[in-house]
Order: structure tokens, then C-alpha cells, then sequence
């Protein structure tokens, strides 16, 4: 909210704002909207890249309960977390390899952070999401961190309102940096067109 209300008093008050959202960051748009659904976010549109939800891994009850009790005790406190080396995120090798050999990429978050994702993914896993405003989520069928079976079901039995759900065929979790990004970027764009008759 503070970002958006900075855009507009301080740059651009009167262009329509799309948002765009990826993976764990989808989880803090789509939680906004159920969260607060008498004060939608200031945007014309959103697009949801690969949300994290549905995990392959599914969070139990007594990992939340351990990650709440660190959260409490030390919200600093780094959890592991698991498959950051080792998931192939993209169908990129390029990609995959300078991921790995990023000295800036780690497989550990804060408690805080751990806790946050796992209860708000728990929370729109069994909430109707109603979209305020024109959604799109999109998705690659051969990701392998959120599988595409658990995407469509719960786009299917959540989401409601102006939203569309596209599925992209061999692409993997990190749409934007496949190969073949740029017919996926160009079907965003031209669905953000549409939408806002521009």
C-alpha cells in the first residue's frame, strides 16, 4: 500500500498500475486480497506468476507449530529451507547455472519469514479468493516446486471474479527467465491491453 501511494502521489497519479507478482511475492498480493477485501489494493490489474501455493512439500502442522515457536523466540533465527541448490527453476541451463553459482543465493530464511509464507499459503489453499480487479495467473505444467495439479485445482474451487488462468506447456517455476519467456511476457501484456482498453 505504501509503495502504490508513493507511485501515485509522487510520479505517475493518473497512469493504471498493474501488478506483477512472482512465486512467494504472489503469496502477499493474493493474501491482501482476502485479507482485506473492503480496501483493495490501488492497482487496475494484477498478474500472478506461479504463486507458491499448493507446495509439493506440504507444510504439517507440527513444522508450522515448530516454525511459529522460532518465530516467537528469535524471528531472526534462519530456518533451512529446502531445494533452494537443488530445484531446477527454469528450463534455462544458463540460467540454472549462474543461479547456482550465485554466492548471494542461500537455503535459509528467517523464522519470521518461514512462518508468514507457510500460514498465509495454508489460509488461500481454503479461502475463496474473490479478484477486485482483472487476475492473471499464470503457470508452467512442468514446475516442479508448486505442481500445476494443485494450481488448477485451487483455481478451479477459489478463485472467483474477472480472472483468467493460463498454463504454459514445458515451462517450469521461473516463468520470466525460460526460454520462451517472451511469448509469455507478450500474452501478459496483451491481456493487460485488453483489459484496460489501451
Amino acid at each position: 500500500e505504501s509503495i502504490i501511494e508513493r507511485i501515485r502521489t509522487q510520479y505517475q497519479p493518473d497512469v493504471p498500475l498493474v501488478i506483477y507478482a512472482h512465486g512467494t511475492g504472489s503469496l502477499l498480493c493474493l493474501a491482501h486480497i482476502i485479507r482485506r477485501p473492503s480496501k483493495p489494493l490501488d492497482c487496475q490489474a494484477m498478474v500472478i506468476s506461479t504463486p507458491s501455493i499448493c507446495l509439493k512439500r506440504r507444510p504439517t502442522k507440527l513444522l508450522l507449530f515448530f516454525a511459529r515457536t522460532f518465530a516467537n523466540l528469535d524471528p531472526h533465527f534462519l530456518l533451512p529451507v529446502q531445494g533452494n541448490y537443488t530445484h531446477v527453476y527454469t528450463n534455462d541451463p544458463a540460467v540454472v547455472e549462474a543461479y547456482r553459482k550465485d554466492p548471494l543465493v542461500h537455503d535459509r530464511w528467517t523464522a519470521s519469514t518461514v512462518t508468514i509464507f507457510m500460514e498465509v499459503g495454508v489460509l488461500l489453499e481454503k479461502t475463496i479468493l474473490e479478484a477486485p480487479w482483472p487476475l492473471l495467473i499464470q503457470h508452467g505444467d512442468a514446475d516442479t516446486v508448486t505442481p500445476i495439479s494443485g494450481i488448477r485445482k485451487w483455481v478451479r474451487n477459489r478463485v472467483r471474479g474477472d480472472a483468467r488462468f493460463k498454463e504454459w506447456s514445458g515451462h517450469f517455476h521461473e516463468l520470466h527467465n525460460d526460454l520462451g519467456k517472451e511469448e509469455i511476457l507478450m500474452d501478459a501484456i496483451n491481456w493487460i491491453y485488453m483489459k484496460l482498453q489501451i
